[in-house]
């Protein structure tokens, strides 16, 4: 049984490799763009606009949630057009696979595509920002570790989304009711402990934040600095996050596909 569940298992992610490398080429053309655009942002643009040399690079590690939370909106989006449209994923449940490996399926695709597009963002992106990436004791073991859990996490949350709302609530209210508020009440675009001393309310909200732990997670396993999360308190909390993910998503899995 377990080796059936495997080769079926292999078999989707087979095909759904097949389909990203069909269009790597335009992917990698995006890559060069988007680093390209984010470097200038960072290294140039942004210490002229008064910005100080050592927040450049945690800036630009933060920059990174945004192709992450991109492609995970694509996921769920195109999961919902296929519950509300076309129903491919009806197919898939027919299939000699329990719908743990299924799942498990799209999770693992999304984090082979999202990793695709954003190593190089943080590799390449990270050593041509130059004299401004200065690591101070990265935790290069922990790094890998910390990254595939914001993936993980982003993966079963955007699952969870596309199966909890309805189609007309998801494409209107999504962005502005969800994810937008996520984006601001997180250390994203900013610095946890820089929040914290300016306002602890806002500190102690972001806390509350799964966004918070990716960002504040790579940069604290990049550069390693004290002012950021302790990495290894933002992989036990992007778990956690993970685990509550996967509930809501079981629990919405059985009212939409399942629900008698």
């Amino acid at each position: 049984m377990l080796t059936n569940n495997m080769r079926i298992f292999g078999a989707l992610l087979q095909r759904d490799i097949k389909v990203l490398f069909s269009n790597f080429g335009s992917r990698m053309i995006d890559n060069v763009i988007v680093v390209s655009i984010n470097v200038f942002l960072y290294r140039y643009l942004a210490p002229l606009l008064g910005m100080p040399a050592h927040l450049v690079a945690p800036s630009y590690i933060g920059s990174i949630m945004m192709p992450m939370v991109f492609i995970g909106f694509s996921l769920a989006r195109n999961m919902m057009v296929d519950l509300h449209y076309s129903s491919v994923i009806e197919y898939k449940l027919t299939l000699p696979l329990p719908k743990k490996w299924l799942f498990a399926s799209y999770i693992v695709s999304f984090m082979i595509e999202a990793a695709l597009i954003t190593i190089p963002l943080l590799t390449i992106g990270i050593f041509l920002l130059g004299d401004f990436y200065v690591p101070v004791a990265p935790h290069w073991f922990a790094t890998p570790i910390v990254y595939a859990c914001s993936l993980f996490f982003l993966g079963t949350f955007f699952l969870f989304l596309s199966f909890n709302y309805s189609y007309e609530w998801f494409e209107q209210n999504l962005w502005a009711r969800r994810l937008s508020p996520m984006f601001c009440f997180s250390a994203t675009f900013y610095v946890w402990h820089r929040i914290y001393a300016a306002s602890p309310i806002f500190g102690g909200l972001a806390l509350l934040n799964p966004f918070s732990y990716i960002a504040e997670g790579i940069r604290s396993g990049l550069l390693g600095n004290s002012e950021f999360i302790w990495v290894w308190y933002c992989i036990p909390a992007l778990l956690f996050a993970s685990i509550l993910s996967i509930l809501g998503l079981t629990v919405a899995i059985k009212k939409r596909i399942d629900p008698v």
